[in-house]
Formats: structure tokens, sequence, C-alpha cells
């Protein structure tokens, strides 16, 4: 057999394998193919700010005319489906006016004493405004002093050492009304009797007025 004779058949012997090898690739991709599962038609898709199509999109257009505020939760730009959406009913919150009588009756301040009450103010109570009488004989209140202060420095000014007064009636009368405001926390109303030698009787009134938060629809 000559040379050039050898190499044809050679060459007829490879294509014949290679066309095998990618006949026997082509069947197994094939068999691969066929064993994978196919996507369900009616698959359950969300959007990138987790909210639903399909039905779910009706349920959350049905909560929200209910009146019932949805917010989705978002991880960056892709929608958590391991987190539901946190749902919160709202409401028509407004501030209503209201009032709390703290004392009122008559006290009796001795001389060279005084006569000191503890109230407060809460946090949940907005805008607040002190309203406070003062009642008596004028020859019981002429030379009588009212004065608040906080609750942290009642112990100071009872020992007369330097504190901050928040409100004082001053050098005036008592006998009248006043109205002051007052942040929340707690305090000491104080009447001084200090400049007395007899003791002196007074009628207080003190009231509380706010405004409370309302919630009901």
């Amino acid at each position: 057999m000559d040379e050039p004779h050898v190499c044809q058949e050679l060459l007829h012997i490879n294509e014949g394998q290679n066309q095998l090898a990618e006949a026997a690739y082509r069947a197994k991709v094939s068999e691969r193919l066929a064993h994978q599962p196919r996507p369900t038609r009616f698959a359950r898709f969300k959007s990138r700010l987790g909210w639903p199509s399909g039905t779910g999109a009706l349920l959350v257009l049905a909560l929200m005319t209910a009146g019932v505020a949805i917010l989705p939760t978002r991880n960056g730009n892709r929608a958590d489906s391991s987190s539901p959406a946190r749902v919160y009913e709202t409401t028509n919150a407004r501030l209503i006016p209201a009032s709390r009588k703290i004392t009122a009756g008559e006290f009796m301040v001795g001389a060279k004493g005084y006569f000191a009450y503890r109230f407060s103010i809460e946090p949940d109570m907005y805008e607040p405004t002190i309203t406070l009488r003062f009642d008596g004989a004028a020859q019981d209140t002429h030379d009588l002093t009212a004065l608040v202060v906080d609750e942290r420095e009642s112990a100071q000014w009872a020992r007369h050492d330097p504190v901050k007064i928040l409100w004082s009636t001053g050098n005036g009368p008592i006998n009248r009304t006043f109205e002051f405001k007052l942040p929340p926390g707690t305090y000491y109303l104080a009447v001084s009797n200090q400049f007395s030698l007899v003791d002196k009787v007074v009628s207080i009134d003190l009231e509380l007025n706010y405004k409370s938060m309302d919630t009901r629809r």
C-alpha cells in the first residue's frame, strides 16, 4: 500500500470518530435537559419594592382602600422575600383641651414658716398651663409670697440655699389669680410666711390645663 493511500484511510477514520463523539455529546446534552424541571406557568413574582402581582396586588389594593398602610420591607434594591411586609393601622390623632385639679382648699402657713405642695406635669400633657388662685383675708395674705421650684432643688430652697426660682408672685399681693407655663416635670409650690410672726390661713386653688392626644376614630 502506497503512502498517499494510507493517509487517506487514516483521515476517513478520524472523521468517523469525530462524528461519533459529537453524536454522543449531543445525546448526553439532550438527556440532561430532559431531566431538568420546567418552570411553572403561574409562578409568582415580586417587583423591586416587594409589591406582589396578580392576586396579591388585589389584596394590597383592598387593604389600602380599607385604610391600612402597608410598608414593604426593602433590602437594598432587592425585595427580601423572607421578611413579610409590615402592616400599620392608621389613626386620626388630634389634640383636645383637658384639665386636672391639682389641689383646692384652705391651708395654714405657720409663722416664719412655709407651706409646700408637690405636683407633676406628665410628658403626654401638651402645652401645659398652670392656673393658680389665692384667696383670703387681706391681713392674712398681704405679706405672703408664693413660688415654684424644681423638686430636685426643693430641699436647698428649704435650707435657704440659692436655687433657681421657676415662678414667683414677687413682692405684690397674692390675693388674686395667676397663670404661667411650665414644661413636664415634678415641682413644689411653696407659700412663704417668713415675714410674719403669726400663722396665716389662705385658700389655694391649683389647676393644670393642657391638651391631650385623642386617638379615637
